[in-house]
């Protein structure tokens, strides 16, 4: 069908549009130009769009339509009819249930504004035609109504990344991005931010049509998420936040996300809000690139996260980002590695867990000495908490300093938990990494065998070679018993 009518009155609109603007509402266009001089991004207050428009493209008075139906010219409606809604045959009414959050219902003049908010803000920002911006619109629209897809993009606000450049590629979907300046814009002032790092995750999201009959409403029809296409995506976010984590990169994410829809979907209107705690930056570089890329293609082929056999480890280690108590988080740490590497045991549980450490993670003798004599020490710690005694005086124990970086027991209590925190975050993330190594090797090989079963044979007194040989030659030198 040709669409060139249509397209030349949407130009026409946005050229009246933008002089409008321009002559009453010089800031809004100020703003804008600012935000991508800057190479920022910006939203338009979508109630106040449907003003700007009614007012300098409509000429209708503020107060002559209504809020949800709004008003649309016949010309506009009649060909907004044959080129987009008849496509579903749709009805009046327009709505879409959010995944989370109440039902929003839209007239098909709404669903119009959409579109032409896509148009215009698309327009501003690239040197891109109004007729190819519309016919990509008209057909992202269609090849949604055919595959019963429609793409979206997951953004997570997270400090402290150092990357360079405006954004950087992780794998095909996945990328971090650098927006310097935010604006959400209104007719009458404008929110601005600085400097966002988002994790963004680009996906589809499979939907049905669902027809209703109301007598009130006139027929309707909702765009009906899968919901477990919907649970995969977020089991996908928490793949990406675990497989950062175990990379080294420690922060607080309590599974906030903003979400961008296609054009035919409401905006969100704050965007990019909450940035979340961090223990330090993370440096991406190209090898932290290529580990990114091995580590989770490894998480999802194993399906690590929602693995039952992990499903305690993956909680706690969840749980140590969201603790307000330190003490809870070395609690959590030790409860991680205990639960693998004492496999069920209730005996000489310093020994074995400092003993089994060392022997899954280290090749070496003096790497194992180092190993199995930290984490002897720290155990004690974690002892202090368990048993009420005073644990922060127990910090400053010549046991736990001499395994810092700084040797100085009168340095602060915080730098102390902190590195202690990470020396055993180290110890747990280097474990999962090796983890994911075995289970993958268990998978391929078509071995249907717990992973734990096969982790036994590592570090287990009885099982392990390199105890076997190292006692041979006495170059172990360590007690059996606690």
């Amino acid at each position: 069908m040709d669409t060139k009518e249509l397209e030349k009155i949407i130009e026409d609109d946005i050229e009246l549009l933008i002089q409008g603007i321009r002559d009453k509402f010089p800031r809004i266009l100020n703003d804008i130009k600012e935000n991508i001089d800057r190479k920022g991004e910006f939203t338009i207050d979508f109630d106040s769009f449907i003003i700007l428009i009614n007012e300098f493209c409509f000429h209708t008075d503020h107060f002559d339509y209504h809020l949800i139906k709004g008003y649309l010219p016949e010309n506009r409606m009649k060909l907004f009819e044959k080129f987009i809604l008849s496509a579903i045959k749709i009805e009046p009414i327009h709505r879409k249930p959010f995944p989370r959050g109440s039902e929003l219902v839209y007239s098909k003049e709404k669903l119009y504004y959409k579109m032409f908010y896509s148009i215009f803000t698309q327009h501003i920002t690239t040197d891109e035609s109004v007729s190819k911006i519309f016919q990509d619109n008209l057909n992202l629209w269609r090849k949604a109504l055919n595959s019963y897809e429609f793409p979206i993009i997951f953004q997570i606000n997270l400090a402290d990344i150092n990357f360079d450049g405006g954004e950087l590629c992780i794998c095909s979907n996945i990328s971090f991005k650098k927006i310097p300046f935010y604006s959400h814009i209104f007719l009458d002032f404008t929110e601005t931010s600085g400097l966002k790092n988002l994790l963004i995750f680009r996906t589809k999201l499979k939907f049905q049509l669902e027809f209703i009959e109301d007598h009130e409403l006139n027929n309707q029809f909702d765009f009906i998420i899968d919901k477990e296409d919907w649970e995969d995506k977020l089991n996908a976010i928490k793949e990406i936040i675990f497989c950062l984590r175990i990379m080294g990169y420690s922060f607080v994410y309590n599974g906030d996300y903003d979400i961008s829809y296609p054009w035919w979907f409401r905006e969100r209107r704050k965007l990019f809000r909450h940035p979340f705690k961090s223990f330090g930056k993370l440096e991406i570089s190209s090898d932290r690139i290529k580990e990114f890329r091995e580590l989770f293609n490894l998480i999802k082929n194993t399906s690590f996260i929602k693995d039952q056999e992990s499903k305690i480890c993956i909680k706690r280690y969840s749980q140590l980002f969201e603790r307000e108590e330190w003490q809870d988080t070395i609690l959590d740490e030790f409860i991680i590695l205990e639960s693998i590497f004492t496999y069920r045991s209730r005996s000489e549980i310093t020994f074995r867990l400092s003993m089994n450490i060392g022997l899954f993670l280290e090749k070496s003798i003096g790497d194992f000495k180092n190993t199995f004599n930290c984490i002897k020490d720290l155990y004690k710690l974690r002892s202090s908490v368990v048993h009420g005694e005073e644990w922060e005086k127990d910090l400053r124990s010549k046991e736990i300093i001499r395994n810092l970086t700084v040797k100085d027991p009168n340095q602060k209590i915080y730098d102390i938990i902190f590195e202690v925190f990470s020396i055993l975050k180290t110890y747990i993330d280097r474990t999962f990494k090796k983890l994911l190594l075995l289970k993958n090797k268990l998978i391929q090989k078509k071995i249907n065998k717990s992973i734990f079963q096969e982790i036994k044979t590592y570090y287990f007194l009885e099982n392990s070679y390199f105890v076997k040989k190292a006692r041979k030659y006495d170059q172990l030198n360590i007690k059996d018993k606690e």
